[in-house]
């Protein structure tokens, strides 16, 4: 799944059928390349204050093409808001410059695939400008998801070995 398709996707209570909101953030641990958790905006309206909640992945019922689906309308969230600190914002990577562990610059990311069952980010979409082609790296080939940059191995910037980006 591709990570631009989880904002503002419905999130769903499978125990009653009710909306709970929708996917306002996605949180990664940078060290386990893969998404911890969600922050869901429950709504609000003209006169009530808008109000989110955090669901940890594992607080998660299934994730779909049009839903993310809960067990509860009230997950804790607990695991993402204790490391909240240590994550980062998964639409936050974007246009984050992307060099080789050789100091090569290979472009932005643009977005990011991921295991919508597993959570973990299979590869990372680096576009190198408006008007040339981009490349997917694969998550094996990425070394460093940091608050600055990523960087990749060498062979990501081998035409042979990264995939063209979607």
């Amino acid at each position: 799944m591709n990570d631009k398709q989880l904002h503002r996707l419905t999130v769903i209570n499978v125990a009653n059928g009710s909306k709970v909101g929708e996917v306002e953030r996605a949180y990664v641990d940078p060290t386990r390349k893969h998404i911890v958790g969600f922050t869901i905006d429950t709504g609000g309206g003209l006169f009530s204050p808008e109000t989110s909640v955090m669901a940890d992945t594992v607080e998660v019922h299934s994730l779909g093409t049009g839903a993310l689906t809960l067990d509860s309308a009230t997950p804790g969230g607990g695991q993402t808001s204790g490391r909240y600190d240590d994550l980062i914002d998964l639409s936050g990577l974007h246009g984050r410059e992307v060099f080789t562990e050789s100091g090569i610059l290979l472009g932005s990311v643009g977005d990011v695939e991921f295991d919508e069952r597993t959570f973990a980010i299979s590869a990372i979409g680096v576009h190198s400008g408006a008007f040339q082609g981009g490349r997917s790296v694969p998550v094996g080939q990425v070394l460093t998801i940091g608050r600055e940059l990523v960087v990749v191995s060498r062979a990501a910037a081998d035409s042979d070995t990264a995939a063209p980006a979607r």
